[in-house]
């Protein structure tokens, strides 16, 4: 997971300055963050406008519900 800053042309329309991308890192140098999202698309976030990240573990299996009777 990577938090960001958005550019202030790019914020929420409750003001929402920060964004966050969720999925599994790519590269990550001096320019840029690559992250590949589940549904496969990558996004690019410059690295001076990443606040955080952090290593978040897969999801766990869902449980499945019984067909009731």
């Amino acid at each position: 997971m990577v938090r960001y800053r958005l550019a202030p042309a790019d914020h929420g329309s409750y003001g929402e300055s920060l964004s966050d991308v969720l999925g599994e890192l790519l590269s990550c140098d001096e320019a840029a963050v690559v992250v590949r999202r589940k549904d496969g698309e990558s996004v690019v976030v410059a690295t001076d406008s990443v606040v955080a990240a952090k290593v978040v573990p897969p999801a766990r299996p869902r449980r499945s519900v019984p067909a009731e009777e």
